[in-house]
């Protein structure tokens, strides 16, 4: 919605719990292990196959860091919301301006998330090609501020907030 619904006003503010924002490159749930292990190496294989982006909406957040050529060129949904493509179309300009207007961002991120890996995607952190997180400051999508979320977090607006819980179990408190 920040980044691609063309409506009246702005959105002013954003609050994000678990999301995929850098993609995810496993399987929910399934993180480790022999049979995940051959589960995601299948996933890897097919996810960018078109029938797969095409009927499988999960699919379109797959972001596999040994094959970012696939991920680019076959992936229907992520990497044109973080002008990973490209930046100098009106639409990703449009994007990257809507992005930085808000006022802030608040990032919420799980400590025990079982459901998207690297849970640090939350806070647009990916894992490397060895399965390592990058620190956003490694990022070409941070330094180049693709979206403008440089922008954002230089100003001081985005805050990053860390659950003690699985993905998407939180207190009325926490709220």
């Amino acid at each position: 919605i920040v980044e691609s619904c063309n409506m009246t006003g702005r959105v002013r503010n954003m609050v994000t719990i678990g999301g995929p924002h850098m993609g995810v490159d496993k399987i929910p749930h399934c993180f480790s292990g022999v049979v995940c292990d051959m589960v995601n190496a299948i996933a890897k294989n097919l996810v960018y196959e078109k029938e797969v982006q095409d009927n499988l909406v999960p699919a379109g957040y797959f972001r596999d860091p040994s094959n970012l050529d696939g991920y680019l060129k076959g992936s229907v949904f992520l990497p044109a919301l973080n002008n990973e493509i490209e930046q100098t179309s009106d639409a990703a300009k449009a994007r990257k301006q809507r992005f930085e207007a808000l006022n802030g961002a608040m990032l919420i991120m799980f400590s025990n998330d079982t459901m998207i890996s690297p849970r640090e995607t939350a806070w647009f952190q990916p894992h490397d090609q060895h399965d390592k997180v990058l620190p956003i400051n490694q990022t070409d999508f941070y330094n180049n501020d693709y979206i403008g979320l440089k922008t954002l977090d230089d100003a001081g607006n985005v805050t990053r907030i860390m659950w003690d819980e699985d993905h998407l179990h939180f207190t009325t408190a926490e709220i």
